[in-house]
């Protein structure tokens, strides 16, 4: 477990390689989704619950929204936090909800919280 890269916070880094063997240069590292299988990673298998509970209401622009959730979000999406939901974080959000298959809104409902979260 650590916290290296552009991570937010500690974490478990997962890594396979064939023969067992790991070397600097990852030569044997194999995909996980291979032996796990891909269905994981479809929107079908996204967790209707989050982690961290969705607060209840719409969070972006023009919704009067600051603190510690617009902070996880902009954690999430990569956005340095102040708590403060403007047009880099709603654009970061686009960006995330585009990666994801989601509705593109910039707006933090309960589907893309739940994504995130």
């Amino acid at each position: 477990m650590g916290n290296t890269g552009h991570s937010t916070g500690q974490h478990l880094h997962f890594e396979l390689h064939k023969g067992g063997n790991w070397n600097i240069d990852k030569t044997n590292a194999a995909d996980p989704v291979d032996y796990i299988g891909k269905d994981l990673y479809s929107n079908k298998s996204v967790s209707k619950e989050a982690i961290v509970p969705y607060p209840g209401h719409y969070i972006g622009q023009g919704y009067v929204d600051t603190g510690i959730d617009v902070e996880r979000i902009q954690r999430a999406v990569g956005v340095k936090p102040d708590g403060i939901y403007g047009p880099i974080t709603e654009a970061a959000v686009r960006d995330y909800q585009l990666r994801h298959g989601l509705q593109i809104d910039g707006i933090v409902g309960p589907e893309t919280w739940n994504v995130m979260f």
